[in-house]
């Protein structure tokens, strides 16, 4: 059958794909005005609300994510400033992701399983945690999908259009977030591994790989012009003060958090059941579809060992614009682990039944961490905290906050509250007789800034106020120290 036929959809798969997507832009829209977190916040402050020309020719470091700020600094321009208008197009572009994964499924696997895939991706937790946050990673995401889509293409067809798409793609990529080039960096060692030596020097592929791969590094470094020079110097002269903290065992646990948190049921034992099924799925990619799993996971190597050149620091939404190649490794297990099933016992025409079952049941345990343990809360609780601590002033008492993690409270909500930052300003706020209201969160961070303060709060807080969020380790907390003179 001609390749393009069978790509092409038919109105019945066309059906269920609108279906999907529609499904998709409910999860995403829905609550898309829920509470910011820090990095939200912070990006708000100190990048949206610049002007665009600013925006343009200033790189601001970790919160510059220089196309979403673009593109969110025409939506707030356009529709004012709120938490659904700086994450509107993140959205957007997470919905666009879920068509875009189905015809990257296409070229590898069928009908059937692509849109297994996309259903997945869909109603996938943490696409939809980051489809509604307001920084650049769904938008790379898109782009590392619509990429390696491209770049599949032009392989098995040597049309130099596509390359050059893919060129674009990575370049538009890079722009919203330079942890993309890892996957450039990645794939360019794959072609040069598997594609290059089986061809001679001569061949169009060569030339098309030369195309692809300096035309992304020319694309990337063309948008990034206008602040080149402030890109070079913050990656060479201003280290990050969470070297030590944010670690890769760090973020490997926070990995396994996450998703035991949102794909596995909650359990330890879903974690592991995951896992082996991903594993599958991607022993089978490296036996039937070499290039394919190379594509897809040679880019996590280059990006841990970039990550750790670059800044020293690792977090798991450093792999996030990965996600679509996670899930078609899990659906592939999920249907082999079905197959294999089936034939267990000795039912094999069941195989594809089965391993659409074991695709539903990821499926509805998103669904429902979706709706128990994320939409009914805020990214993070910064505003009803700090409504809690306006509370606590009206009642004549004291309040003080501790921390970076307390920055939204004063560069955003713009408190009076006293920043604490040492033990002895904590100290002299608990000496005047009265208890001391402390509002703080990320105890990791906090623990790690000023310890004496945070071994007062382990050791003396009472009447602790939590107002959760679905940041990891971000509760707000509020809590009162007992004056100095009580004890």
């Amino acid at each position: 059958m001609d390749p393009a036929a069978e790509r092409r959809l038919d109105a019945r798969d066309r059906r269920i794909l609108v279906g999907i997507v529609l499904v998709a832009a409910v999860l995403r829209l829905v609550r898309l005005d829920s509470g910011l977190w820090y990095d939200e916040y912070a990006a708000l402050v100190e990048v949206l609300r610049a002007p665009l020309g600013q925006i343009l020719t200033t790189f601001r470091g970790d919160l510059q994510h220089q196309l979403y700020s673009i593109l969110s600094r025409i939506s707030v321009s356009a529709f004012g400033e709120s938490a659904w208008s700086i994450r509107l197009v993140p959205a957007l572009f997470g919905i666009a992701t879920i068509p875009a994964l189905y015809y990257l499924a296409r070229l590898s696997v069928g009908r059937r399983e692509s849109l297994l895939a996309s259903a997945l991706l869909a109603v996938f937790y943490h696409h939809v945690w980051f489809s509604q946050n307001g920084r650049g990673y769904s938008i790379m995401a898109f782009f590392a999908i619509t990429a390696t889509y491209a770049l599949i293409r032009g392989v098995r067809e040597r049309r130099l259009r596509f390359f050059l798409v893919y060129a674009v793609l990575v370049g538009l990529g890079a722009f919203t977030h330079l942890t993309l080039v890892f996957l450039a960096v990645g794939q360019f060692v794959v072609g040069a591994w598997l594609l290059v030596p089986r061809s001679r020097h001569t061949s169009p592929t060569v030339w098309h790989l030369a195309a692809a791969f300096g035309g992304a590094a020319l694309v990337t470094l063309a948008l990034y012009a206008p602040v080149f020079t402030q890109v070079i110097d913050f990656f060479l002269n201003r280290p990050s003060q969470l070297v030590g903290i944010s670690t890769p065992g760090w973020a490997v646990a926070e990995a396994l958090r996450m998703l035991r948190r949102g794909l596995a049921g909650g359990t330890g034992a879903g974690v592991v059941a995951v896992g082996l099924v991903f594993g599958l799925g991607a022993w089978d990619f490296l036996r039937r579809r070499p290039l394919e799993f190379w594509l897809f996971s040679t880019p996590v190597a280059v990006t841990i060992a970039g990550a750790l050149m670059a800044r020293g620091t690792m977090y798991p939404r450093f792999f996030f614009f990965l996600i679509g190649f996670l899930v078609l490794f899990l659906v592939r297990g999920a249907m082999i682990t079905g197959s294999l099933a089936a034939r267990a016992v000795r039912r094999a025409a069941w195989g594809e039944r089965a391993g659409t079952t074991f695709v539903v049941v990821p499926i509805l345990t998103s669904l429902g961490a979706l709706v128990v343990g994320y939409y009914p809360h805020p990214k993070q609780g910064y505003a009803e905290a700090v409504a809690f601590a306006d509370g606590r002033v009206d009642a004549g008492e004291r309040v003080v906050a501790a921390g970076s993690g307390a920055w939204p409270v004063f560069g955003y909500f713009e408190r009076p509250f006293r920043w604490i930052g040492s033990a002895a300003e904590l100290d002299e706020e608990r000496s005047h007789g009265d208890p001391v209201w402390i509002l703080f969160t990320f105890p990791r961070y906090l623990e790690n800034e000023q310890p004496e303060i945070m071994r007062a709060i382990d050791e003396e807080c009472m009447d602790t106020r939590r107002f959760p969020g679905t940041v990891g380790d971000g509760d707000l907390v509020v809590c009162a120290l007992p004056p100095l003179s009580a004890g």
